[in-house]
Formats: structure tokens, sequence, C-alpha cells
């Protein structure tokens, strides 16, 4: 699922990269896809696949900030139950 970030109160470094899961440990780590900063009132999408690695700076104290997962209807628990339902 996706997910929305609305930073609300003071900055926060964000860095956008895939995923490390699966990877072996002597692997390469994947490189950062963006670096960003948010300030208040600036949203990010993050999509499905990617992870976002928040940094707070010393200075940004305090920092107040909305995550929101976005789902889609298939991937909705009552979606989910109707089909299963649907093949018994």
């Amino acid at each position: 699922a996706g997910v929305l970030m609305l930073q609300l109160l003071g900055n926060r470094r964000l860095t956008v990269m895939r995923p490390l899961q699966g990877l072996p440990v002597s692997a390469p780590r994947p490189k950062a896809l963006l670096e960003a900063t948010l300030g208040a009132g600036d949203v990010l999408y993050l999509p499905t696949g990617l992870e976002g690695r928040p940094c707070t700076a010393p200075e940004s104290i305090p920092n107040v900030y909305i995550l929101l997962t976005l789902q889609s209807a298939e991937l909705s628990v009552g979606f989910s139950l109707c089909r299963y339902l649907g093949d018994l």
C-alpha cells in the first residue's frame, strides 16, 4: 500500500529508496532514489515498493507529521473476504 506523509510542524529529512528486504548481507546497498527535506505543509507520496527513511535534524524539534496508508479496494479486508466467500 502506498503512503502519504503530511508534515505539520518542523522539518524532516527523508531518504527514499528501494527496500533492503530480500537482499543478501553481502549485496551492495541500493542508492537513494530521492533525498528531500519536508517543511510544514509539504506532502510526499511513497508508492508501494519504496520506503522512506526519516532523519530529523536536532534543530527541528518539535516535529509533527501524519502518515496515511493508502489501500486499493483489492487490498481491503472486506474485498478479500467477499472474494474468499464467493469462491466457496
